[in-house]
């Protein structure tokens, strides 16, 4: 009977001990990362034709720029929200991205257009990665999803 009793406690301890290992996992991975940055290009185009996000653990910042500098001015701004990084850190795969190298594919080749992620660490480490845009590179497809439905959200605004 006592063995009975114990078998639920059990379960529900470890389930306890699970959970915490996962959130001590998602606060790992937020404490590594000082940057996230995301970014969208595209060569033929006429307007802001570069648009680039930086997320950090209390703010984004936002970087536009155009090929006619003299027609579209650079654009740049900030505010403050922990959200998004908060939210995309957890699902930061440096590691693999690392081992992807520097570009995928052709980016903007055919002018399709060119997309990034890039990492910045704690330790100093940084790495981008470019590739074309609309794929997803192996490993990274959760955190660019949840980047891009960030931005479609924020597009709307």
């Amino acid at each position: 009977m006592t063995r009975l009793l114990l078998l639920p406690i059990a379960i529900f301890l470890f389930a306890q001990c699970s959970s915490t290992k996962e959130s001590n996992k998602e606060a790992s991975a937020v404490s590594n990362i000082t940057s996230i940055q995301w970014g969208k290009s595209f060569g033929m185009c006429r307007g802001y034709c570069l648009e680039e996000f930086t997320f950090t653990a209390d703010s984004v910042f936002k970087h536009q720029q155009s090929w006619q500098p003299d027609l579209y001015p650079d654009k740049d701004s900030s505010w403050m929200d922990s959200a998004p990084f908060n939210l995309f850190a957890v699902d930061v795969q440096y590691d693999s991205l690392l081992a992807l190298g520097d570009r995928l594919g052709c980016p903007d080749c055919a002018d399709g257009g060119s997309e990034w992620l890039a990492f910045r660490m704690v330790d100093g480490r940084y790495h981008k990665v470019v590739f074309e845009f609309g794929t997803i590179p192996q490993s990274q497809g959760l955190l660019l999803a949840q980047i891009r439905a960030w931005y479609e959200k924020q597009s709307r605004k």
